[in-house]
Order: structure tokens, then sequence, then C-alpha cells
């Protein structure tokens, strides 16, 4: 199976973790896909383990950055992981995310389980219980190339920070393709980090009322 990893990157040092996480992993990803960012000095994340490229969107801004990443994955690939870089990854994190999408032939899209103290990280040990999502989860989510390719991309000019995730919820289940959840697949995530660096909160509310009427335009 090969994997390519998506990374919106404000924060580099953050970011820089989850690489190393990404190292540590039984199974490694054939190309990993930053798009900078950041405010700082030009980031360059080196790996001896597997190549990283660097793009830079125009705007900044998530969505954009998620339909730049998705133009630049390896057509070959089976499965894109799109990964907030504010997150730790377990060591069996992509083979467990292959083993959810083998047991599942409706799985689109898998998430792993995420918790908010790094201490929590070694219930990942545990014998891995697989359920379908009820909601999206946005921060780690890994597709089927051939379902990716199926989602046009979002509509960023509209929605720039917040339903993009809705976006990839809506199209996918539309199309019979379920997300699920691997509860021994887990994750540390630094609660808010993203939002609270981006500071664009006060977005939130003008987003919600543009998603609610994309969703009247597509009748959902």
């Amino acid at each position: 199976m090969n994997f390519n990893v998506i990374v919106p990157v404000i924060q580099p040092d953050l970011c820089n973790e989850l690489i190393r996480s990404m190292e540590f992993n039984t199974i490694l990803p054939t190309k990993v896909i930053i798009i900078d960012n950041s405010r700082g000095p030009f980031y360059q994340p080196q790996s001896d383990k597997f190549p990283i490229y660097v793009y830079h969107s125009q705007t900044g801004y998530v969505n954009e950055s998620w339909n730049l990443g998705i133009t630049k994955v390896d057509i070959t690939c089976d499965y894109v992981s799109i990964l907030n870089d504010d997150i730790y990854l377990n060591s069996w994190f992509f083979q467990r995310v292959n083993e959810t999408f083998k047991a599942y032939c409706t799985c689109g899209v898998a998430c792993p389980f995420t918790v908010e103290k790094f201490e929590e990280m070694g219930k990942g040990k545990k014998k891995p219980r697989i359920t379908r999502l009820l909601k999206r989860e946005g921060w780690a989510m890994t597709f089927k190339k051939s379902v990716l390719d199926t989602i046009p991309p979002i509509p960023d000019y509209r929605v720039k920070i917040f339903h993009g995730d809705d976006w990839f919820w809506f199209h996918s289940k539309t199309q019979g393709n379920y997300w699920y959840r691997d509860e021994g697949n887990v994750i540390y995530h630094v609660v808010g980090a993203s939002v609270k660096s981006e500071g664009f909160r006060s977005l939130k509310k003008k987003e919600k009322n543009e998603w609610i009427k994309i969703m009247g335009e597509l009748g959902g």
C-alpha cells in the first residue's frame, strides 16, 4: 500500500514532531506534501525516511491548502492522509489505517482515535474496535485515493477556513463511501492550537452561513 500525506503548516515546531512520529511508523509514507502557511522563515523539513515536498498557498487558508495538496499527490498512490500539523501519530498509524480499509469495503475515509493527553497514547496497544462515524472528524483524515478523486475541489473562495471537512463528508457519504474510526489507532492532538494560531474565530459565523447556502445549492 502506498500512502501520500498532506499537511498544511502554521506551526513548524509542532509539524517537526509530527514528521518524527511518521518516521517511526511500521509503514512509511511514500510522499509528504507540506503546504507552508507559517509566517516565519522558509520552512523546509527534512527526512531520510521519505521525500518531503514544500509548497505555498496563495491565501494561507486551510481549504485552499487542502485543495493545493490534493493536486500534488501521486497518481498511483492508494491512500491520502490529510493531517493537522498539531498531532502526533503512534508507530502503527498507517498500518491500522490500511487494516480499517481492508475490514470494510464501504470505508472511504479512515480516522484514528484522538486523545488530549500525550500519556494516553499507550491506549493504542489495545485491540482495535472499528466503528462507523456519525459526523466528520477533520484533523486526521485518510482517504482512499479512488474516493478522493471523485470529490470536487472545496469552494475555497466561499469557505476559507471552516467546512472543508464537511465538504469531504457530504460528497463521500453521498456516494456511499463512509467514514470509520479505529479506536485502537490512537493519536495525540494539541487541542485548539491550530484555531488559536490562525486567529480566525471571528469568521466562523460568516462561513457557517455561507456553508448553509452551499448545502442548499447541493440539495443537502
